[in-house]
Order: structure tokens, then C-alpha cells, then sequence
């Protein structure tokens, strides 16, 4: 099979991701610093045509965070709007969608992100 004509392991995922679309409810429990526990819903869609996979959090049903994915080439990234209101940008840097498993790490700097000046 020629190269071209390959989808990659990152591709697959991103297929994955797509198959998450609906609601999904469960619960939470922080740890380290934090410890609250309530419920947490998740609702997954595809947008741009599909594109790019929405998945949007609630806590106790109170919208919280929200998270972008896509692919940019070969490469899946994400862009995540955190509820300490900065943008981390991922990219996917292991794939393994037999298992479901995605690890993702830090591309470029957090846009948003406050500095001690600014608060």
C-alpha cells in the first residue's frame, strides 16, 4: 500500500474521538489541593464539517471547560479552554486507539495565561 494511501495511528484516534459523540455523565473527586466531588457531565459533537470534535464539561451542571480537537496535518492536537480561563495547546505524542489511549503534551505556551502583574 502506498504511503499516501495510509491513515495514521493519529487519524484513528481522531475517528475515536469522533465516536464519543452524545452526553456522558459520572462524577469527579479532586485531589492534591483541592477536595470537592460532585458530578461531571461531558457532551461530545463534531463541527467544521467534522473537522474538529467539541467536548464541553460541566460540574454539577455548570458549563466549566471546553476542548477542541483536531488534526493539523498528520499531527492531533487540541486547544483547551480551562476553567482557570488559559488555552493550553496540546499535541498527541503517543496514539493507541485499540486501547482508547491518547497522551498529549504541551506544543506552545498557554495563551491567557496571567502573570503576577496582572492580578
Amino acid at each position: 500500500m502506498d504511503n499516501y494511501l495510509r491513515k495514521p495511528k493519529e487519524s484513528a484516534a481522531f475517528d475515536k474521538l469522533r465516536g464519543l459523540a452524545g452526553n456522558w455523565e459520572g462524577t469527579f473527586a479532586w485531589s492534591g489541593g483541592r477536595n470537592a466531588t460532585g458530578k461531571m457531565g461531558a457532551q461530545y459533537y463534531t463541527t467544521g464539517n467534522g473537522s474538529a470534535v467539541v467536548g464541553n464539561l460541566t460540574q454539577d451542571g455548570v458549563p466549566s471547560m471546553t476542548s477542541v480537537y483536531y488534526l493539523d496535518g498528520a499531527d492531533l492536537r487540541l486547544t483547551h479552554f480551562c476553567a482557570a480561563q488559559n488555552q493550553p495547546r496540546l499535541k498527541a505524542t503517543a496514539t493507541d486507539p485499540d486501547k482508547g489511549e491518547i497522551t498529549f503534551r504541551l506544543w506552545t505556551s498557554p495563551t491567557c495565561v496571567l502573570q503576577p502583574a496582572d492580578t
